[in-house]
């Protein structure tokens, strides 16, 4: 009898290929072992993902594997299927999640030198101040849990201190029961003081692997875990994919943190996968939030999985200043504020998510923008270095002495940026020490730590950021934090969008020395009664969330319903536009339970040379969505980026 084997590669690719096994290597093939096969005109290695009988079709020409590359499977049963219901969920390669999996090469064996943070003695474990009755009793739950080898989810929301005692905690519990932690992380900039704090707390060196590790370094890390030397992993998206042996607890922290889904290829998205991880492991799931996302609150009411801390620290003073009212670039509270501040020696921070001098320039007489001649975005003006330069593809272009349309020789900036803001605040503060933190001038990790280096020596008096700085981690507080038009995100035809502002202003808010009531924040908006913004600036998620969930039940937006996005990419136009509609024709075709809006072009550009149509799924139930996503996508055959929101509420 021949033996047959599905192989994915890992590629992007939407399918699976079925080659024959010799005799030879009969026994030896399982699922989760490498094997060398011919694909095209290359033989390249991919992963055996099932073994069987079955013929494919008689018109199929069938080859032969080549060899096998390991005596025993490389990846386990759990792996296998997890990246499967990944995969399949996301319509994303199999094959490339099974990529992320494989473990790193051996490295070469290194002297073992004793940490100088490694804790000696139990004597000198670290007391976490911050564990609370709320955070002993979910934490003692979750252990329950862990040592029935149940699978379960929780939704824990608190202070930044009870947050940290919760991950302490939980992971004690996992330890006791002798099982290992998983901590997912949304930026790494965050793993020093945690890798720090849980090996103080518990004894034990946690291990790290993220993407800007050399691969001496991450196989170093693997080996510790495969030793049993390190129990506890902290990392990126990718961690959650490597086969770390034992895995009872997965937490993941910052749960509403956009970084926690990958776009490019292959896209996934964190949260769903390490529910999928932890089904496939029996394993508990916890995700840590600061202020959950609206999804992931309504989910965790509804099924009794929120657990809420408490713990969070004392609320500056916020006041909300409408610019509308008065005519100066910086209103009367925005400036008093800073003033304030500078008088007092303290720290401020103003936030304003506009890189360059303007966003984009404006004919008077005929309303001419310029835009970019390679993926279409308008183009923001930089004074700096007088250039117009694309945000979306990075293309540069020369400023236009007059209107390219016709004629007119002046250009209007509209829309000031950091680059403006910076060039205000130097003449309304003249003495003051200011600088700039956006990819233009903190680009680079040296940059970064230069300036924020800077800062935190007390060498800066006014530091101005994007939203790249908001997410660097430790950054010392600020006395004073300005944020500037924070409704630019509302324009965004996203229905994500009010939840995108109210997050990103809670995130810039918590720069504020906590208990900060003297200085405190100025929010300066042209929309003040934005339910949003009003409720961000108390910090109030309840209130926050009651209209959101209000309006999302009227328009008929995710919990309510399922959704998919998909966005397909490719350099012919032509080519995209007609693929795109033919998919769209197929997925109708299906009937009225899944509803298909578009084709349509999508509201950001991407790379230079790349166009970019997106369409939309909506239905009942996610698993109408699943069924349709990889089949049609397989078909077409364009690179696609797909995200899911699930609808549970009926």
């Amino acid at each position: 009898m021949t033996l047959f084997v599905d192989v994915a590669f890992p590629r992007p690719l939407l399918r699976n290929y079925t080659y024959a096994v010799p005799d030879d290597l009969s026994g030896r093939v399982q699922p989760g072992v490498r094997v060398k096969a011919s694909l095209g005109r290359q033989t390249a290695a991919g992963v055996v993902v099932r073994v069987h009988d079955e013929p494919p079709d008689e018109r199929t020409a069938v080859k032969d594997i080549a060899s096998v590359l390991d005596a025993s499977p490389i990846l386990p049963p759990s792996i296998l299927e997890f990246t499967r219901k990944l995969a399949e969920y996301q319509a994303s390669s199999w094959g490339a999640l099974l990529g992320l999996a494989l473990p790193p090469p051996p490295a070469p064996p290194l002297k073992r030198r004793t940490s100088r943070n490694e804790p000696e003695a139990a004597e000198q474990l670290e007391l976490d101040l911050e564990t609370t009755s709320a955070v002993a009793s979910a934490a003692a739950e979750i252990g329950r849990k862990i040592g029935a080898g149940e699978h379960a989810e929780f939704l824990v929301w608190g202070g930044r201190g009870a947050r940290r005692a919760m991950i302490t905690e939980a992971s004690r519990q996992a330890l006791d029961h002798s099982r290992n932690v998983l901590v997912l992380l949304p930026d790494i900039a965050r793993t020093g003081d945690l890798r720090f704090h849980l090996q103080a707390a518990l004894g034990t060196a946690p291990a790290l692997l993220h993407g800007r590790m050399t691969p001496r370094s991450q196989a170093a890390e693997w080996d510790r875990v495969s030793r049993g030397e390190a129990r506890i992993i902290l990392g990126s998206r990718s961690a959650l994919f490597k086969p770390w042996p034992g895995i009872g607890l997965i937490i993941v922290e910052d749960e509403s943190d956009e970084s926690h889904f990958q776009a490019d290829s292959p896209s996934y998205d964190v949260r769903r996968g390490a529910l999928f991880r932890a089904e496939e492991e029996n394993a508990v799931v916890v995700y840590v939030a600061g202020a959950p996302t609206v999804g992931s609150y309504a989910r965790a009411r509804a099924d009794g999985s929120l657990r809420i801390l408490g713990g969070e620290d004392p609320a500056p003073l916020v006041r909300v200043s409408d610019e509308a009212a008065e005519k100066d670039v910086l209103t009367r509270a925005m400036r008093e504020g800073i003033a304030g501040c500078l008088a007092a020696g303290g720290r401020t921070v103003v936030f304003l998510n506009r890189r360059g001098y303007a966003s984009l320039l404006f004919c008077p007489r005929c309303g001419f923008i310029p835009r970019c001649g390679k993926c279409g975005s308008v183009l923001p003006y930089h004074k700096k270095n007088d250039r117009l330069v694309c945000h979306a593809c990075g293309t540069e272009e020369k400023r236009p002495s007059a209107c390219p349309s016709c004629g007119h020789r002046v250009l209007e900036p509209r829309g000031g940026g950091v680059e403006a803001l910076e060039e205000e605040l130097k003449t309304v503060f003249p003495g003051a020490r200011l600088a700039v933190f956006d990819r233009d001038r903190a680009g680079r990790a040296a940059d970064r730590v230069k300036i924020l280096g800077a800062y935190g020596r007390g060498r800066v008096d006014i530091l101005i950021g994007t939203q790249l700085l908001v997410r660097q981690a430790d950054l010392p507080p600020a006395d004073f934090v300005g944020i500037f038009h924070p409704e630019a995100g509302l324009a965004f035809p996203d229905f994500l969008a009010p939840e995108r502002t109210f997050q990103l202003l809670i995130r810039m808010i918590r720069f504020t020395r906590p208990g900060s009531k003297r200085r405190g924040v100025v929010i300066q908006t042209g929309f003040p009664d934005h339910y949003g913004i009003r409720a961000a600036s108390r910090a109030d998620f309840e209130a926050f969330f009651s209209e959101e969930i209000e309006l999302r039940r009227l328009l008929g937006q995710p919990p309510y319903t399922a959704k998919a996005e998909v966005v397909l990419n490719g350099r012919d136009v032509r080519l995209l536009g007609r693929k795109s509609r033919i998919l769209a024709e197929r997925w109708r075709k299906f009937g009225p339970k899944v509803e298909v809006l578009g084709p349509s072009f999508a509201s950001e550009a991407g790379r230079p040379g790349i166009k970019r149509v997106q369409l939309e799924l909506r239905a009942e139930s996610a698993a109408a969505i699943t069924g349709l996503l990889t089949a049609g996508l397989r078909d077409v055959g364009l690179p696609a980026t797909v995200v899911r929101h699930d609808g549970f509420i009926r």
